[in-house]
């Protein structure tokens, strides 16, 4: 009996060895199940949600945002003005995210704020200097207005922007200084200039305030790369719940891309450990989302003291005229996890 047994143990661990090799030469292994599914958005999955040098405007396209670095307060002027006041000069100074470095830059919209807490309409003048260039903005505060809202640019849609906000169409000059924020200063100086009352009321003092910033669109030109490094926790998968102690497995599944970006992961080592895609997630926008099977292919996750901390390098690269957008998303529907045995 005993030699039977031994002879059956044998039998046994040789035909798993055998189905193991077997397995491995087919290259099968064993499926978990995970029938997970999360959304990710595009500035999320960018890392650039909580960065304050980017803003949406009012469609949701993501733009480059340069505040003033103080704004005007004025001493307390006599109301009706009488003469030309100078109250002080906006400095507006931009800076390019990381994530636009390789971007296409174009002109600014300028988005000043003003507050007039007189009973009479205040006439503000702006002379906007760049690059030795300059121009001149005039705009008429109504009574009472905290604040009023003015953007000043080239082919702005004032329906893009909350009611109430005043569209200022500049001149050709004006729209030369605002093509190029990123690498000049922008200053405004302020003062207030008489308006057409012929007769003064009797005058009164406020104190007037002004601030701005610059509004500044950017694109991608087809074939912009950008590499970002993502764990799979970050994308919603957190691995340590299905007990994978391989070193290598395949994470199987399908996303569904609104973003204008094909996606892959590069192969490049992060820590030891190593995720690749054969073909990329293909490129998709709000209006045509886009959905691709995908396997990643992950190497050396036993490099990692934390299967939860196992990351990938993505490469993004943009199809032509690429805009990010808050709306812009990854569904990703995790299908299972194929350990390699």
């Amino acid at each position: 009996m005993k030699l039977g047994n031994s002879i059956i143990i044998l039998a046994v661990a040789a035909f798993s060895a055998v189905s193991c090799n077997l397995f491995n030469n087919l290259g099968l292994g064993v499926n978990v199940p995970v029938d997970k599914k999360t959304e990710t958005s595009a500035p999320k999955f960018l890392g650039i949600e909580d960065d304050s040098n980017i803003a949406p405007d009012a469609k949701g396209d993501l733009k480059i945002n340069a505040v003033a670095q103080k704004e005007i307060v004025s001493q307390p002027i006599s109301v009706p003005v009488q003469s030309d006041t100078k109250i002080g000069d906006l400095i507006i100074k931009a800076t390019k995210p990381e994530i636009a470095k390789n971007a296409d830059i174009e002109p600014a919209a300028l988005i000043l704020e003003f507050e007039n807490p007189s009973p009479e309409p205040v006439t503000f003048k702006g002379t906007v200097v760049s690059g030795g260039e300059e121009a001149v903005i005039t705009v008429v505060v109504p009574a009472g207005k905290k604040p009023h809202i003015v953007v000043v640019g080239a082919d702005i849609k004032k329906d893009e922007y909350p009611a109430g906000t005043e569209v200022v169409q500049p001149e050709k000059k004006l729209e030369k200084v605002l093509a190029e924020p990123i690498q000049q200063d922008v200053k405004i100086g302020f003062e207030l200039i008489p308006g057409t009352k012929t007769i003064a009321p009797a005058a009164a003092s406020y104190t007037f305030k002004v601030d701005g910033s610059l509004a500044i669109p950017f694109s991608f030109p087809a074939g912009t790369k950008i590499y970002i490094t993502r764990s799979f926790r970050d994308l919603g998968l957190n691995l340590s719940d299905y007990d994978i102690k391989a070193d290598k497995f395949d994470i199987i599944g399908s996303i569904t891309s609104t973003i204008p970006f094909d996606i892959a992961c590069t192969g490049q080592d992060v820590n030891g450990v190593t995720a690749k895609t054969e073909n990329p997630v293909k490129a998709g926008s709000t209006r045509n989302p886009v959905t691709s099977d995908v396997v990643i292919k992950v190497a050396g996750a036993n490099a990692e003291k934390s299967i939860d901390e196992v990351q990938a390098v993505f490469e993004l690269t943009a199809t032509q005229g690429a805009r990010l957008n808050k709306g812009q998303s990854l569904k990703i529907n995790y299908d299972s996890i194929k350990v390699n045995i």
